[in-house]
């Protein structure tokens, strides 16, 4: 099996096969394919299927397989670099959630468990990573420019959070407060650095969870972006300085581009609270944030049309949800209040996270009313889709 990388910052790998040779992909990974390649789409077990589905890939694998003298190419999702990596016989790298592209037939993938709670939540990779063990030949993708550091036994590389890409397992993964008060408001670099400890091989990216680029409005969306996180790791790091556990137990990032619109959305879960969903909204074209009513302009919809609408979805939503309750349960359970609720300005409002889905779609992080202890729950709407949820 012979390969190229190729396309400069955005890349794609262009694998050429034999016949028998095997490539594993997540689902529907394949940019494109020539010669005779038969395509079939595996999930294996269900603990391995579990597995890959919390680490953020798709639950199925898609395996390609040469029938004959066969090319087949994956490309990146972002602007960046293609890293292969042949690893053997139970050798394993850790790297984010989002980094496999596609591998030989016999390497595994699992789930790796972020075992120090601070790393986990304010590392910038999360409490869950991928693990990926061979024997096999292994493509990753990570975003922006990748340098790679050889980390000798003790020696400790010191970076911004979100910025580790990959590591080998032999490689520990911590995070430490800034020194110094002075640095902390004054030094631009946050209050929080990753701290990766050899040995092993390191991999950055310069594109860690923001938005990239220099513009003054993406400057101060970039500082929006790490005051939440300075406040959240503020407050964690004190309950932790006095023996209390911590509250937050998980951080998503999702990144979505759809017509020259750019959006992160942070996604923080709470043991003891309802989780926050914040939307963080670029237009490239004109350098400019866009609130929900600013981009509902962009779009050319109404705002009376886009709340009707998700009224509408919110409601159909509520219905079959709790659509298996008798006449009397019903009553018993406040179900007209809560449909009331659902649908009433407090719940529906141009305050809700909204975001563009890369196919086009609008989707809205709604509020549905809840009979469990708390009061409501988060539903992800599309309000002009034929089938709410």
């Amino acid at each position: 099996m012979q390969y190229s990388i190729v396309g400069g910052s955005l890349p794609a790998v262009v694998i050429q096969m034999n016949p028998g040779e095997t490539i594993v992909s997540e689902v529907g990974g394949r940019t494109w394919a020539r010669g005779p390649v038969l395509t079939e789409t595996k999930g294996g077990s269900v603990g391995k299927a579990f597995g890959r589905m919390i680490s953020g890939e798709s639950v199925f694998l898609s395996h390609y397989t040469a029938q004959g003298p066969a090319e087949i190419a994956f490309s990146s999702s972002y602007p960046g670099r293609i890293v292969a990596r042949e690893l053997g016989p139970g050798e394993s790298v850790i790297c984010q959630k989002s980094a496999f592209l596609c591998a030989t037939l016999g390497v595994e993938l699992s789930v790796h468990l972020q075992k120090k709670i601070g790393a986990g939540l304010f590392g910038g990779e999360g409490f869950i990573m991928q693990k990926v063990t061979g024997p096999g030949l292994v493509f990753f993708e990570f975003d922006g420019y990748c340098p790679e550091y050889d980390l000798a036994p003790g020696e400790k590389l010191v970076c911004d959070t979100g910025v580790v890409a990959m590591m080998d397992a032999t490689c520990q993964l911590d995070i430490q407060m800034v020194k110094g008060l002075k640095n902390k408001l004054l030094g631009g670099e946050g209050l929080i650095d990753t701290v990766v400890t050899g040995p092993g091989k390191v991999y950055l990216q310069t594109i860690p969870c923001f938005f990239s680029e220099d513009s003054a409005t993406l400057d101060q969306i970039n500082s929006d972006i790490r005051d939440r996180f300075e406040t959240l790791a503020e407050t964690e790091l004190d309950r932790l300085s006095r023996n209390e556990p911590p509250v937050t137990h998980m951080i998503e990032s999702y990144y979505t581009a759809f017509d020259g619109v750019e959006q992160l959305i942070l996604w923080t879960d709470s043991y003891y609270e309802l989780p926050e969903c914040a939307v963080y909204c670029y237009d490239r074209e004109r350098d400019m944030r866009l609130d929900t009513k600013a981009l509902l302009k962009r779009l050319g919809i109404s705002e009376s049309d886009f709340l009707a609408a998700v009224r509408a979805a919110a409601e159909a939503y509520f219905q079959a949800d709790n659509g298996f309750m008798t006449q009397e349960q019903r009553q018993e359970m406040g179900y007209e209040e809560k449909l009331a609720w659902t649908l009433s300005d407090e719940a529906i409002n141009l305050d809700m996270p909204v975001v563009v889905t890369e196919s086009g779609e609008l989707a809205v992080i709604a509020r549905i009313g809840s009979f469990a202890a708390s009061d409501y729950y988060y539903a992800a709407l599309y309000p002009f889709s034929d089938t709410a949820g």
